[in-house]
């Protein structure tokens, strides 16, 4: 019998594998398909494109286009607001008059009253560019108001001393960031110096201030020392003019880039902004190709709600006109926000898209990219649903094989079966955590994928890396995760889920226990509850004190001194059984002393000695007697069967001319034949049994014996149509055994098939050598069912052949059995069904 498994769940796991990966790609590249991005000089723009969104849909109707439109309406925003602080009439106005006071605190709450400092525009740009020079000099207070209203008046204070000049770049952000700061502590954190304390010749510390030199004169020629009355009058004018230069600054490196970028004819974006400036008039700013001052605003919304898409918004009133659906009113406000101050009453916007869009920028590159997006959507959703599905068959199959063998029988007959691999065996406890740990490392190896593709953007997120990488985690997860689930389908079809748990065999322990227990509730009674007594009196002499703590020692010492005599007392009843069990029959415990169990066992014991060895002696007897029965009776039947043999052989030689007695000749010949056989087989099987049998141990060849003993009987075999198949290595395979023993066993073999083998049937004979062994097995069918046990047939006279109609006397295989073992050799039978096998071996030489 043979069990052949199926490869068909190996070819599954590899489909599977297959389809996962096509699955992962093709959703990748669905994904793909509705990705959309664009990258302009302004900035990068993406959106994914549903496949069912883009019917009936334009470019205009997408997020996409409303997140552009978005960031260009805010940098046109901007534009606007820096054009009404830079330009007057429409053009650049180097000239252009700033209350520095005013610009600075724009964004606050502020009493025009105090705007009253005014420099030129290209002035402050380039004092922005170029940073501050403060001086820092020390006096006491009184000096330093005598210095401040002096300077005005361009004094020298000889009791001021000075630093060195101090240059500072930035220091309108601690302005914006530190409104509670002080110039001086403003100073001294740009630039990072810690400057030294002075004191006078009392020992008064001096104070310091810091003195701005003027770069620039204001308007009226003054400086900005002029303008103050005091020392807070005069760090609030530097703080105002250090915001508004470096603002104005920073404004004008962005006023060129947005004027280029947004000019009419190079965007599809057009605006119209209508705002306040610096001096309180409504001015309008646009890049449109026509006189917008001379319009009205409704005639501005007629012309921007001719486009495909605009925006229509008055600040004041929160109205505003749009085909936009993305934008409302609440989110134009918000991108107003930061510029509120230039959106006062009167005010409003315009911005409108150009459908056609002639120039190229990011809506022209957003609409081009948009319309190629999802062509190829539908093939790779098709490649999605078929591998899924192949997927889902593959798993189906495997479902339904996982742990299905073949049996293949000598006969040819096959049948199926359900049988686990040894993975299965695994305890599910131990198979779930396996399982644990595999999926969090194959999800943490998707997860790194997953950051190093999309959200670090180390590469690109549609490339071939990508789909490398996601198609690789795919495999090898189906790869890992698929033999798993089989082992789990196999352990349900096999009933392993329970029966190979841990927790099933702690619950078995555990039932044992309390089986145990139940079943020698006397032995509990006598260990136990002696044990827990003298657990209690120790305890109650320990609390007592030091004389309780005394007595339980002493009570210990001779507790103690007791149990190791009564471990000596087991040592020797140990000692007795190791002795019996070693083959001395005659050894006796001696009991003297003993008392309890240990007497009754060893009591048990001595009488087991004497049991066995009179048994032993008793059968050693009668196999003697029955050895010399056989001998002697086969001795007395040889001489007068020789007789009987002589005698028919002469009657055989006589030309007797009646059939009839020639018939009955015939039948003493092959009876007599027969007894002589049988007669020939019970003196051998004495002798062997008896040991009286002399061996020649040689190297012989196994291979070569065997095959030329079967051609001495192939005229029998084909008398019974029996084919013999012999598969016998082509080498040779040597054998230390007796040659004249070693045939005789084959030939018993042969017989034995010979007599009680099915008719028409083929006979097996197979040798195999491995780890230093050699085996031969012989295989054929039996002719009558074979009830009988296998440990039967090597018995004397016991035949498979229940009615004994066949011939045989049952000593072949007994005589076999014994020749092989006398040889050191091994000899079993199985038998499945009918199907009859005979295995011997021998170690190699």
């Amino acid at each position: 019998m043979k069990t052949k498994k199926s490869n068909l769940n190996t070819l599954y796991i590899v489909i599977s594998c297959i389809m996962s990966i096509l699955i992962v790609i093709s959703a990748i590249f669905m994904m793909e398909s509705s990705y959309v991005e664009v990258t302009t000089d302004t900035g990068t723009y993406s959106t994914y494109v549903a496949y069912g969104d883009k019917i009936g849909a334009s470019y205009e109707d997408s997020e996409m286009f409303a997140d552009a439109f978005r960031n260009e309406m805010m940098d046109i925003t901007k534009l606007s607001v820096i054009r009404s602080q830079m330009e007057t009439g429409g053009k650049y106005d180097a000239n252009k008059k700033i209350d520095i006071s005013a610009y600075a605190n724009r964004k606050k709450v502020f009493n025009v009253a105090d705007a009253n400092v005014i420099y030129r525009l290209d002035d402050l740009i380039k004092w922005g560019n170029y940073g501050f020079d403060y001086q820092v000099v020390y006096g006491t207070g009184a000096q330093l108001d005598a210095y401040f209203s002096n300077s005005k008046g361009n004094e020298n204070i000889a009791s001021v001393s000075a630093t060195d000049t101090i240059h500072l770049s930035n220091l309108d952000n601690f302005y914006n960031y530190n409104d509670g700061y002080t110039l001086e502590e403003l100073v001294r954190n740009s630039a990072y110096i810690d400057l030294p304390e002075k004191y006078t010749e009392n020992g008064e510390k001096l104070q310091t201030m810091f003195v701005l030199m003027d770069r620039y004169s204001t308007a009226d020629g003054k400086k900005l020392i002029d303008y103050a009355a005091n020392r807070s009058e005069y760090e609030s004018l530097v703080k105002n003019l250090s915001v508004s230069a470096n603002d104005l600054f920073l404004n004008f490196t962005e006023y060129s880039d947005l004027m280029e970028r947004y000019a009419g004819g190079k965007t599809n974006i057009l605006y119209c902004y209508q705002l306040n400036d610096n001096s309180g008039k409504i001015v309008r700013y646009d890049n449109l190709n026509q006189n917008v001052a001379l319009m009205t605003n409704d005639d501005l919304s007629k012309v921007f709600t001719g486009f495909k898409k605009y925006v229509c918004f008055n600040p004041d009133k929160m109205q505003i006109t749009t085909n936009i659906n993305q934008i409302d009113a609440v989110e134009m406000k918000q991108t107003l926000s930061s510029y509120d101050y230039a959106f006062g009453d009167g005010t409003g916007v315009w911005v409108a898209i150009d459908g056609d869009y002639p120039a190229t920028d990011i809506f022209s590159a957003g609409q081009i990219a948009y319309s190629k997006s999802g062509n190829l959507f539908i093939p790779a959703a098709i490649v999605l649903v078929i591998s899924s599905i192949i997927l889902l068959i593959m798993i189906v199959l495997m479902t339904i094989m996982a742990g299905r063998v073949t049996v293949v029988y000598e006969d040819g007959e096959t049948n199926t079966v359900t049988k686990p691999i040894s993975w299965d065996n695994m305890p599910i406890e131990i198979y779930c955590i396996l399982v644990g740990i595999i999926c969090c490392l194959l999800f943490g190896l998707a997860a790194l994928s997953t950051h190093i593709i999309f959200d670090a953007r180390i590469v690109p997120i549609f490339s071939g890396l990508t789909y490398v990488t996601f198609g690789s985690v795919a495999g090898i997860s189906a790869a890992i995760l698929l033999p798993l689930y089989l082992i789990l389908v196999r352990k349900l079809k096999c009933r392993l889920i329970w029966n190979s748990s841990i927790t099933k065999k702690i619950f078995d322990n555990i039932r044992e226990m309390l089986i145990d227990a139940y079943d020698n509730g006397q032995l509990i009674v006598r260990t136990w509850l002696p044990f827990l007594l003298f657990l209690a009196f120790n305890l109650v002499m320990v609390l007592l004190g030091a004389g309780g703590i005394f007595i339980a020692f002493v009570l210990d010492m001779v507790l103690g001194v007791w149990l190791y005599r009564e471990a000596k007392v087991r040592e020797g009843i140990v000692d007795g059984i190791t002795a019996i069990s070693g083959g001395d029959l005659t050894h006796q415990i001696d009991t003297a002393g003993m008392h309890g169990d240990n007497l009754a066992l060893a009591g048990a014991v001595n009488s087991i000695g004497d049991g066995i060895r009179i048994a032993v002696e008793k059968s050693m007897k009668d196999e003697k007697m029955k050895a010399d029965l056989i001998t002697n009776v086969s001795h007395d039947i040889k001489t007068p069967l020789t007789s009987i043999i002589n005698f028919v052989d002469l009657l055989k030689r006589e030309n007797i001319e009646d059939e009839k007695i020639k018939g009955y000749i015939d039948v003493l010949d092959k009876k007599s034949q027969k007894l002589k056989a049988l007669t020939n087989d019970l003196v051998e099987a004495s002798k062997i049994s008896s040991g009286n049998i002399t061996l020649n141990i040689e190297k012989i060849d196994m291979a070569m014996l065997i095959n030329q003993s079967v051609g001495e009987f192939m005229e029998k075999f084909e008398e019974k149509q029996l084919t013999p198949i012999l598969r016998l290595p082509n080498t040779p395979v040597y054998v230390m055994a007796d040659s004249r023993g070693i045939y005789r066993v084959v030939d018993n073999l042969y017989n034995n098939i010979y007599k009680y083998a099915l008719p028409g049937t083929r006979i097996y004979v197979d040798m195999e050598s491995t780890d230093g062994k050699m085996t031969v097995s012989f295989k054929n069918i039996s002719a009558e069912p074979l009830n009988i046990d296998t440990s039967e047939l090597t018995e004397r006279f016991i035949r498979g052949d229940a009615s004994r109609k066949t011939e045989g006397s049952g000593l072949g295989l007994s005589i076999a059995k014994s020749l092989t073992e006398a040889q050191k050799g091994s000899f079993d039978i199985s038998l499945d069904g009918d199907l009859f096998k005979v295995i011997i071996g021998f170690n190699l030489a």
